[in-house]
């Protein structure tokens, strides 16, 4: 399966909503973060699967707070901050 990356253009995501996916528990992120046999497209691709959930949680849970961001967007600034 081949990944397509995020343009440029739709990497932004607001400060708030991503501060909140930074400390949410990713799941399949963290099931192979200590893992080096994975690829980073793998890595890339758990962290999208998360994001989906944690879209999918804020639109459902949280009244008044929407997300218009794509998961992708959301996995690029986690793997920027874990770069700094």
């Amino acid at each position: 399966m081949q990944v397509k990356l995020a343009e440029k253009t739709d990497l932004y995501v607001d400060e708030f909503t991503y501060e909140l996916f930074a400390n949410y528990t990713k799941s399949s992120y963290n099931r192979i973060a200590d893992d080096l046999s994975y690829s980073a497209t793998q890595y890339y691709e758990a962290l999208v699967e998360d994001a989906s959930e944690f879209i999918e949680l804020i639109n459902n849970e949280f009244d008044g707070i929407s997300i218009d961001y794509p998961a992708e967007a959301y996995a690029h600034h986690f793997i920027e901050d874990q770069r700094q």
